[in-house]
């Protein structure tokens, strides 16, 4: 049997059965998934400038490599009395924290122990945030994300448009 050729007969029953419209939907909600992801930290990113700031404390500080480079990271804050446990570094986490030195260099510095200035919501403690800044070296990341999702979307109402005018047209003009 040829290498995969199970996994191929498998992906193919499936989509046989969702077929191109459950498809087309599965891509249009990863899109709106991403694409909420983004808009909410465009919304809270300016609300933020307005947050108190309390004393905290890293609590976990670890960098590892999976699929990719990440990093395992808590913070201990208190707001009146109630002590709570935040993992928010900055807004646009994907594109400030993409690379491996970038990682490891934001480990180095915070290690188990170490003060932070945390930011909380006041209407919601439970969110925070340490860095409220993106640095401008990294600004173009996220607007790269935007741009590309805002492409992949509108090239998919293009087409479905397309098709639908195309579709309309052969009513009109039988072609041989």
């Amino acid at each position: 049997m040829p290498l995969f050729q199970r996994t191929r007969e498998r992906i193919g029953r499936v989509r046989a059965l969702i077929g191109r419209a459950g498809q087309a939907l599965l891509v249009l909600a990863l899109i709106a998934f991403l694409l909420t992801a983004f808009v909410r930290d465009l919304w809270q990113f300016p609300r933020s400038a307005a947050w108190p700031s309390v004393q905290g404390e890293v609590t976990q500080s670890r960098f590892y490599m999976d699929d990719s480079f990440s990093v395992d990271f808590e913070y201990r804050y208190t707001v009146g009395g109630v002590t709570y446990t935040g993992s928010r570094i900055t807004f646009f986490e994907y594109a400030v924290f993409a690379n491996r030195v970038q990682n490891e260099r934001f480990i180095d510095a915070h290690p188990v122990g170490t003060p932070v200035e945390v930011r909380y919501d006041p209407r919601d403690p439970t969110r925070s945030v340490l860095m409220r800044t993106i640095p401008l070296e990294q600004l173009w990341s996220p607007l790269l994300f935007a741009l590309c999702l805002t492409t992949i979307l509108l090239s998919a109402v293009a087409g479905v448009v397309m098709r639908w005018v195309m579709k309309g047209l052969r009513a009109w003009l039988p072609l041989s």
